[in-house]
């Protein structure tokens, strides 16, 4: 777990291992995603990349443009994401047992050591329209470096506190 703290308020961060560990316990299936799209309707610009809550037009076919939030309509590539999000959802609520084994996303591996390439990854450089497959221990770099982050966080800390009583 990863542990960020700013004043009094301290946020905390499961790695995926230990959500998947967590939830093999509750449900039969492992399955892991990250939506990593980026279009220019859900993105105010490309460096914001994708965040959370981004995937929701995606899953739902919920596009801004169609509800009159937007001027930019979706791309062919991002329907076609959208598509097949829909897709995953409804096998895995038609079978959550094997449904997106069946879709054909692998059961995610939380071996921290592990090379297995079971992080399902959404609408990335490697496949926009479908799924590609990555190493789930690099989504959770920053859990195993979690000393490292946190030095680095009270060096920024100072800095800015630095800067922002030099400027009063």
């Amino acid at each position: 777990m990863l542990v960020f703290q700013h004043g009094d308020i301290n946020t905390k961060v499961f790695s995926s291992v230990t959500t998947t560990f967590i939830r093999s316990f509750i449900f039969t299936i492992r399955s892991f995603f990250k939506n990593i799209g980026i279009f220019p309707d859900t993105s105010t610009s490309p460096e914001l990349r994708a965040y959370h809550g981004s995937d929701l037009t995606l899953v739902f076919g919920a596009f801004s443009y169609n509800l009159n939030q937007s001027t930019i309509p979706p791309t062919d590539t991002e329907v076609t994401l959208s598509k097949y999000m829909q897709g995953a959802l409804v096998a895995f609520a038609r079978n959550p047992t094997r449904g997106l084994v069946d879709y054909g996303w692998p059961l995610y591996d939380s071996d921290p050591n592990s090379n297995a390439t079971t992080l399902v990854q959404l609408g990335g450089f490697y496949n926009r329209t479908g799924a590609s497959l990555a190493e789930g221990r690099l989504l959770d770099f920053p859990c195993s470096a979690q000393d490292t982050l946190q030095e680095v966080q009270k060096q920024l800390a100072g800095l800015l506190d630095a800067v922002s009583s030099s400027g009063s």
